[in-house]
């Protein structure tokens, strides 16, 4: 908790002295800890700053009536809401990419010679084609969003798996987004632990991307699974289009999680206070009500279910609590 609020070991130490001896002088805090009168002056400011101490207009110094828990759960709301606001910008920034795309998406260059902004690969097989050609031909990075469950079958990007993994035994840096769900699938976690092993980086966020790769932030392949047709595969030259894709991926790369606690802690088993908020959510109380039950924060019941949302995964409440049934835990 200290940790989470940029404080140190001795800081805690000082505010402990101030809360049972208030009012005392910086020699005298100093005597009863052990710390020079220096360090006690820095932990005080850093103390008054984070709102745990206060100083009166004598000039002595006081414990706040907050206290740590107080302050911490403050702290976790600014970051809850920078976090939203983060979101919202995510959002704003996929719906102008979805406006620039329709606009610009098959407009023809300034140079005739150059042809369209975007090709469309005639079939599927044509587009795995290319994506192994350009997983031999890169020279630094690929990034990609893999909606492994989506509705390709199984084998049919084998041979790009096949020449990523060359890739990363070459030393091209390889980093994969995937939905949170798709760690339950077997065959999904495989690959997964596969592509960790050989040196990729793996992430998770629940997003609507089709299936895409960015090459050395030069070229795109988008494989679009949910249109009409067979032949909505991508590839995408234009800069602007490019940097757009690129820009959206490195949004949801800071916003995801890292896979690798998520397929080490899959198995681990929810708390009882866990436990007891899922049984309470599934009878259809709200979250008020189960914050008064288990006496927190709603706040606090909010961020245990997104926490249990990520660990179990799910995309829902109710998919949660169907998981949860399911492995016995509840």
């Amino acid at each position: 908790m200290w940790e989470l609020l940029g404080l140190q070991e001795h800081d805690e130490i000082v505010y402990r002295q101030d809360v049972v001896d208030p009012g005392a002088d910086v020699s005298r805090v100093a005597e009863a800890t052990g710390l020079s009168p220096e360090a006690v002056t820095a932990s005080r400011h850093r103390l008054v700053q984070c709102g745990l101490l206060r100083m009166t207009t004598g000039g002595t110094i006081s414990a706040t009536p907050a206290g740590p828990s107080f302050v911490t759960e403050r702290l976790r709301g600014e970051l809850d809401a920078e976090y939203a606001r983060k979101r919202g910008q995510l959002a704003v920034f996929q719906a102008e990419m979805t406006r620039l795309v329709s606009e610009r998406l098959f407009a023809p260059s300034p140079w005739p010679e150059s042809g369209p902004l975007v090709h469309r690969l005639p079939n599927l097989d044509a587009a795995v084609v290319k994506l192994v050609e350009l997983m031999h031909c890169v020279r630094r990075e690929v990034i990609g969003v893999e909606p492994g469950s989506g509705q390709l079958p199984g084998n049919v990007l084998d041979g790009v798996r096949a020449a990523e993994l060359a890739a990363l035994s070459r030393g091209i840096r390889v980093r994969t987004i995937y939905p949170p769900t798709d760690l339950a699938h077997p065959a999904i976690r495989r690959r997964v632990e596969a592509k960790i092993r050989a040196g990729g980086a793996v992430r998770t966020i629940a997003t609507a991307s089709p299936r895409l790769f960015v090459f050395d932030r030069s070229v795109a392949v988008l494989l679009d699974e949910q249109g009409p047709g067979p032949d909505n595969a991508l590839l995408v030259r234009e800069t602007a289009l490019v940097r757009t894709v690129n820009s959206l991926f490195e949004s949801w790369w800071a916003l995801a999680r890292d896979a690798e606690p998520l397929l080490a802690g899959s198995s681990e088993e929810l708390s009882v206070q866990d436990k007891i908020m899922l049984r309470l959510l599934g009878d259809g109380l709200k979250d008020e009500t189960v914050a008064k039950r288990l006496g927190v924060s709603v706040r606090t019941v909010r961020r245990k279910v997104s926490d249990v949302l990520q660990r179990l995964p799910a995309d829902s409440r109710f998919q949660a609590g169907v998981r949860a049934v399911r492995r016995g835990w509840i």
